[in-house]
């Protein structure tokens, strides 16, 4: 087992998504997370983790995720990509 609690040939990457701030001018970021079978390289949605206006929570959720890298989206986007944990 890895340090998320998934087999060892599994790895868990972070993919950060970003788009415009609210009105309010609170930030749109956060992480879509994925467990990735590194013999077939298929993969599994595991959450979305909302960065917020806070220091994120992924590390505490996934300690071992891979960041790898950030993409911009456009605010529906994001939205639909948020609705995933509701």
């Amino acid at each position: 087992m890895n340090g998320d609690g998934l087999p060892a040939d599994r790895v868990t990457i972070a993919v950060k998504i970003s788009t415009f701030n609210t009105r309010g001018g609170s930030p749109r970021r956060g992480w879509l997370v994925y467990s990735v079978d590194l013999n077939t390289e298929d993969s599994t949605w595991l959450a979305f983790i909302d960065e917020g206006r806070g220091i994120a929570d992924l590390r505490e959720a996934f300690p071992r995720a891979v960041e790898v890298c950030t993409v911009a989206v456009s605010v529906s986007e994001y939205k639909a990509a948020k609705a995933l944990t509701s």
